[in-house]
């Protein structure tokens, strides 16, 4: 008798379990199905990844986990696992990444040449780089070895580089480094070009002159102790050349310049000092040379006492009378025959020299001749301005040799001596000798040992 109505509604039940769209941002995912489902999610490089809200569409009725921020950073390989549950419930994985998207950006970002790597530059030097043109300039101090170079390379957005980082090159010639983008994309080359810079050296290599078919070189000479002060260039050339405006060859380190120009003419004659100025490539060193000219004097004949002296297989020599046992200045002539004319050179531009025990030529006012050797000595010359200072000709002095003492007899009568420092003797002959003496009638013996 009692009646109860119920209001009976018949729907579906959803059994799907999927994820319709994950979407970051405006960085929509791609889904794949299969095993496992993943979806991938590629934002900027400037987003971060460890804070992603991600927008979840999923079947209808169904429910997902996990839910809301999430940090993608320190899952492994930025993925993390949802799962998707439907209404029936029935369960579906899908392992979501989401990373950044790779570059199409081919640069490089950095190029240093580090001290660490080469030993012979002193600071971390960067390379000048050019996106637009390709090239990468990079200057060295003037000195530096190029031939074993290891360069740090930084390229942008995870691009690679080839040749790579801290890897040797010789840069001797220009290297091309070619960057490929994180996509594989782009690539782009650069030629790197590592120079020296300009040097501080100022410096005459050498100084020399042509004189006929013979090439006479300069020393060049400094004060160690003051190397700031003017160098020395001195050079020795035969006698007569011709130095009045002429043109020297002058070779420079590299880079440098010089003044006045080695193509002007000077006049190095009587011994005139011609100064140069050394400017170096930095054009903030200058090195000052005074330079002179000198001749040799004349090639000269010598005499001793009257005894002229000989040229014997290039020594000059000269044989002095037994009686002489020293040699002073005023025994010497020297003189040389120009134009037909025989020139004396004075006493005062002469000087008596002998070699000391350390090789040194030293002036001595007599040479002492030795009994039984011969005696080597120097005729030191001074000519004065423009000539060679101190010019040396070596003589060699044979004395001659004293024969033993004689006892003389003439016709078998005894001689006396009327001295007993020389030689002279006289003998009385008797009238019946006759009036002539030859060889026959004359003995001279003497007593050894």
């Amino acid at each position: 008798s009692t009646n109860k109505e119920y209001d009976v509604s018949v729907r579906h039940v959803y059994t799907e379990a999927k994820i319709k769209s994950f979407r970051v941002g405006n960085h929509e995912g791609v889904i794949t199905e299969g095993t496992p489902n993943k979806i991938v999610v590629e934002v900027e490089k400037t987003d971060k990844l460890d804070n992603i809200t991600p927008v979840i569409e999923v079947s209808q009725g169904a429910t997902y986990t996990p839910q809301g921020t999430q940090d993608f950073e320190k899952s492994t390989n930025n993925t993390i696992v949802y799962k998707v549950i439907a209404e029936d419930g029935s369960e579906q994985e899908y392992h979501v990444t989401v990373r950044h998207k790779k570059s199409n950006v081919a640069k490089i970002k950095k190029f240093i040449l580090n001290s660490a790597a080469n030993g012979t530059i002193p600071l971390h030097i960067p390379g000048d780089i050019n996106h637009d043109a390709g090239t990468i300039k990079v200057t060295v101090p003037n000195g530096t070895s190029l031939t074993h170079i290891t360069p740090y390379i930084e390229v942008e957005d995870d691009g690679t580089v080839n040749p790579g980082s801290n890897q040797v090159q010789n840069f001797t010639s220009d290297v091309v480094y070619t960057v490929t983008s994180e996509d594989t994309s782009v690539q782009k080359a650069y030629t790197v070009s590592v120079k020296q810079g300009a040097s501080p050296l100022a410096r005459i290599e050498s100084f020399t002159l042509n004189v006929g078919q013979e090439t006479y070189k300069a020393a060049i000479l400094w004060n160690k102790a003051d190397p700031s002060a003017p160098r020395r260039i001195e050079m020795i050339v035969p006698y007569g050349t011709q130095l009045k405006d002429i043109m020297p060859n002058i070779a420079l380190v590299a880079g440098a310049s010089i003044s006045p120009a080695p193509n002007v003419p000077q006049d190095f004659s009587n011994g005139n000092v011609v100064t140069y100025t050394v400017t170096a490539e930095d054009n903030k060193t200058q090195s000052v040379y005074n330079a002179q000219i000198l001749q040799t004097p004349p090639a000269s004949n010598v005499e001793i006492n009257n005894v002229p002296a000989r040229l014997v297989n290039d020594m000059m020599t000269v044989t002095i009378p037994a009686s002489k046992t020293k040699i002073v200045k005023s025994d010497l002539r020297v003189y040389y025959k120009e134009g037909g004319t025989t020139h004396d050179i004075e006493s005062e531009k002469l000087a008596l020299g002998m070699k000391s025990q350390t090789g040194v030529i030293e002036p001595v006012d007599s040479v002492n001749l030795d009994p039984t050797y011969d005696t080597a000595f120097y005729i030191i010359l001074n000519m004065g301005k423009g000539y060679m200072p101190n010019a040396e000709m070596e003589i060699v002095a044979t004395r001659q040799k004293i024969p033993p003492y004689p006892s003389v007899s003439i016709f078998d009568i005894s001689a006396i001596q009327i001295k007993p420092d020389n030689w002279d003797m006289k003998i009385t002959i008797p009238n019946d000798k006759g009036d002539e003496v030859t060889l026959d009638n004359i003995k001279l013996t003497y007593l050894e040992g």
